[in-house]
């Protein structure tokens, strides 16, 4: 399944069959459903990336911002040879 049709079918009742426990939860949580996310992430035992936290954290963890100034990796390369 692509990003795409992962998303387009999010305008579902209900999450497509076959989805592993961690895109189940992430598929309820695409819905605005927390707690149906949230109950689908408990039941994960150990997938990399994908924890019962993940979801309940989302909405506090910050943005990444790209770095800025003059010091970007291309000069830093060159500074280090």
């Amino acid at each position: 399944m692509t990003f795409e049709e992962f998303r387009d079918s999010l305008l579902h009742d209900g999450p497509p069959k076959g989805l592993s426990l961690g895109l189940t939860a992430l598929w309820w949580d695409g819905k605005g459903e927390w707690t149906k996310a949230h109950e689908s992430a408990q039941q994960v035992r150990q997938v990399r990336g994908c924890t019962p936290t993940s979801t309940a954290r989302k909405e506090t963890l910050p943005t990444p911002t790209p770095p800025t100034g003059t010091r970007g990796p291309a000069k830093l390369l060159r500074e280090n040879r």
